[in-house]
């Protein structure tokens, strides 16, 4: 397995959705490309995408309730080319999944993962055109 396009997405969960979405906004001037409920990635209920200057994304998430407690801290995206073979891989490393695989089908499948550092991550892998 290897990392393709580096990091290109961050996420962050928050209970104080709509305090911290305007503290990314007006306190630091962050411009929102994108907002709503989740309809994807449906373990949160809310989401905010963030635009920034190095084009990686900023995510603020707001967990349901039956999620609160499942991702503290950042969540960091790497980007690989095969994901399914990424998956083999730490299978026979005995990563810890957290979900299935996120398929929004359209640009990005994804999932997240449990590294033995006890943090959550995500790998996530770009659709094929």
């Amino acid at each position: 397995m290897r990392v393709t396009e580096g990091i290109t997405w961050v996420a962050s969960c928050t209970q104080q959705f709509d305090a911290t979405l305007s503290f990314f906004r007006d306190g630091l001037g962050l411009e929102v490309k994108s907002s709503g409920r989740a309809k994807v990635d449906t373990q949160f209920d809310r989401y905010a995408v963030f635009s920034m200057p190095n084009d990686v994304s900023y995510e603020l998430l707001e967990p349901k309730p039956e999620t609160r407690g499942k991702y503290v801290g950042p969540i960091v995206s790497f980007t690989v080319a095969d994901l399914e073979s990424a998956l083999r891989e730490l299978d026979e490393r005995g990563v810890e999944w957290l979900t299935d695989v996120i398929d929004d089908n359209e640009t990005w499948r994804w999932i997240y993962f449990r590294a033995p550092d006890g943090n959550a991550y995500q790998l996530q892998e770009r659709r094929p055109e």
